[in-house]
C-alpha cells in the first residue's frame, strides 16, 4: 500500500464510500466536502492499493493532557480526527509478501511512523508522544479495530458528547515507543 497527500480536488475524494451507517456518512462527508484543506495544520493522507483508493486519513498534532485528561501535564499528541476505509477494502489483508496485517492495520501503521517532530513556523516545538481519537460508542466495528491495534480507552474521561456531536463518543489513546 502506498500514500500521499489527500487532494480535495481528487475525483477520489467524490467518489469514497466507507458505508451507509449513519458514523460512516458523516466520515464519508468528512472527506468529501475538504474543508480539510484549508487547515494548514492537518495532515491529509489518502492510502491506495494498486492505485485505487482505500482510506483517507486527517491528523492535527496538538497539545493535549497527558498521559490521561486528568493530568497536569501536557505533551504533543498525533490526533485522529477522522480516518476511514472504503467499504470494499474492510478486512482485506495486505497483499505485501510476508505481512500478516489488515490493510487498516497497515494505514494506521503508516500514521505512527510519521515523522514526530511538531514544527510550527520552520521550527521544531515538540515530539509526538502518543496517538489520540475518539470514537462513537455506537461503533463496534471501529472500536474492536481500535483495541486490536492497541488502542485503550481514556478511562478519566469516559463518554463524552456535544452540541456539536451529540451522540457519546469514547475517547482512545495509544502510547508511541
Amino acid at each position: 500500500m502506498t500514500w500521499l497527500p489527500a487532494d480535495p480536488n481528487s475525483q477520489s475524494t467524490t467518489d469514497f464510500d466507507c458505508g451507509s451507517e449513519w458514523y460512516e456518512r458523516e466520515i464519508n462527508n468528512t472527506v468529501q466536502e475538504g474543508k480539510w484543506a484549508l487547515n494548514p495544520d492537518v495532515g491529509a493522507f489518502e492510502f491506495f492499493l494498486n492505485g485505487k483508493t482505500v482510506g483517507y486519513a486527517f491528523v492535527v498534532d496538538k497539545r493535549y493532557p497527558y498521559p490521561d485528561w486528568v493530568s497536569t501535564r501536557e505533551e504533543y499528541v498525533r490526533v485522529i480526527y477522522t480516518a476511514g476505509i472504503n467499504k470494499r477494502y474492510r478486512g482485506k489483508p495486505d497483499p505485501y509478501p510476508g505481512s500478516d496485517e489488515t490493510l487498516a492495520e497497515v494505514m494506521f501503521r503508516v500514521i505512527e511512523e510519521l515523522p514526530r517532530e511538531v514544527i510550527r513556523k520552520d521550527k521544531v516545538v515538540g515530539c509526538v508522544v502518543g496517538l489520540f481519537l475518539q470514537v462513537y460508542v455506537e461503533n463496534h466495528h471501529a472500536r474492536r479495530f481500535y483495541e486490536k491495534i492497541k488502542f485503550t480507552q481514556d478511562i478519566p474521561r469516559g463518554e463524552t458528547s456535544s452540541a456539536k456531536h451529540p451522540q457519546p463518543t469514547i475517547s482512545l489513546r495509544k502510547d508511541l515507543p
